[in-house]
């Protein structure tokens, strides 16, 4: 299988590093609906740097390069379907 990556600069530590985002985007992870997840800042901001790009965003992708999950198979794993419900929830309470 073939993944086509989306150009996310990655730290060493696995920690997913982005450029400033625009302040809404600030906004919603600080507000106190959306929690102190570092996972789920990391996954908006990765959602809203594939938008503004134009790149769909992968669920290989996003489980490893947001979740740190290894050898991931979709068919086997809804890890990112259940982050992004959870996301969508965040997000509609805000």
């Amino acid at each position: 299988m073939i993944y086509q990556l989306v150009t996310v600069p990655v730290t060493v530590s696995s920690t997913v590093s982005f450029p400033r985002m625009d302040p809404l985007v600030d906004r919603i992870i600080q507000s106190k609906s959306f929690g102190r997840s570092e996972t789920y800042a990391n996954l908006l901001r990765y959602l809203v740097a594939c938008s503004a790009a134009g790149n769909p965003p992968k669920e290989v992708t996003i489980a490893v390069e947001i979740l740190g999950k290894t050898n991931f198979d979709s068919s086997e794993s809804s890890t990112v379907r259940v982050y992004m419900y959870k996301l969508r929830k965040k997000l509609a309470d805000y």
